[in-house]
């Protein structure tokens, strides 16, 4: 256990083949001299000094929760849910007088992707068969099915599939019924001709602050990205805060004076722009020492 932090992860989560921060901060904890483990709810229980709460779904299932119960010390650990509909202010509801344009997403992170697969993976009928073999072959057939769907019918979205209506009133009837869905004022910060996206990225006290700029409304990982050295708005801060996050980033905009929050992550993920990643990493994996100062040296 001494010296020793937890990656606490989904069970259908494949933390060290996809593409998240966190494996760029691990060689940074192990220059402390500390160790490393990923866990699991079926995985063995592996003691440690701290816990990262790092499962890529939008909201905990119950073995998680007992999971991460069993440590003492849980970065995150009041983080549970980051549904679009826990964090975002500006929802619109069909009959709302709200006029302006808006844009369609999904409720849960990344598209609903990882929930959707989460699903899927938990089905009586895969848990019936008990074979691995078929979960892994089950699942991209599940989830090129969900795309040949009818696209309001759809339980899960791309990026560049969240499509954006100059009101709410030309929104499909079918997407205010689709629990997999939210509508959202569309309120974009500009930056001339592009569109702009701010990223806050934070582990404890340590944080930096990237912009992302894009042609397309929807601002995503094949972005222009560049660093930001504004200060991070008051508002978002406090969103911080009262959503109870220790690691994460933020996306947010400023538009007319108002900070917007776009979306809350848990498990930042790692895009093209590698050696910005690098040095991010550098940076936040310092915030460790805020919850283990007593464990690491200081040289």
């Amino acid at each position: 256990m001494k010296n020793t932090i937890a990656i606490i992860t989904d069970v259908n989560d494949r933390f060290h083949s996809l593409r998240y921060l966190a494996q760029l901060m691990i060689p940074e904890w192990e220059k402390m001299g500390l160790r490393v483990v990923t866990v699991n709810p079926g995985s063995p229980f592996e003691p440690a000094d701290l816990a990262i709460l790092h499962p890529d779904i939008s909201t905990d299932s119950p073995e998680i929760l007992a999971l991460a119960e069993k440590y003492e010390l849980v970065v995150n650990g009041a983080v549970h849910d980051i549904r679009k509909t826990h964090i975002s202010d500006h929802l619109v509801s069909r009959g709302d007088s709200y006029e302006g344009p808006v844009i369609v997403k999904t409720n849960g992170n990344a598209g609903g992707r990882h929930d959707f697969k989460a699903t899927v993976m938990k089905s009586k009928i895969l848990r019936r068969f008990d074979s691995p073999v078929l979960e892994r072959l089950a699942w991209p057939v599940i989830g090129k099915v969900d795309q040949l769907r009818p696209w309001a019918d759809r339980t899960a979205l791309s990026a560049s599939q969240y499509r954006i209506f100059t009101d709410a009133g030309k929104v499909p009837r079918k997407v205010w019924s689709n629990p997999h869905f939210v509508v959202e004022k569309f309120l974009s910060e500009r930056v001339g001709s592009l569109y702009s996206c701010r990223h806050w990225l934070f582990f404890g006290k340590e944080e930096v602050g990237r912009r992302s700029l894009s042609t397309s409304p929807v601002v995503k990982g094949g972005a222009q990205i560049e660093p930001l050295d504004e200060a991070v708005p008051p508002t978002i801060r406090d969103l911080r805060r009262k959503l109870g996050f220790d690691y994460g980033k933020f996306d947010y905009g400023i538009v007319d004076g108002e900070a917007i929050l776009y979306d809350a992550n848990r498990t930042p993920g790692l895009s093209r722009h590698v050696h910005l990643h690098r040095s991010t990493a550098t940076t936040l994996a310092a915030g460790i020492r805020e919850f283990i100062p007593n464990l690491i040296p200081r040289f």
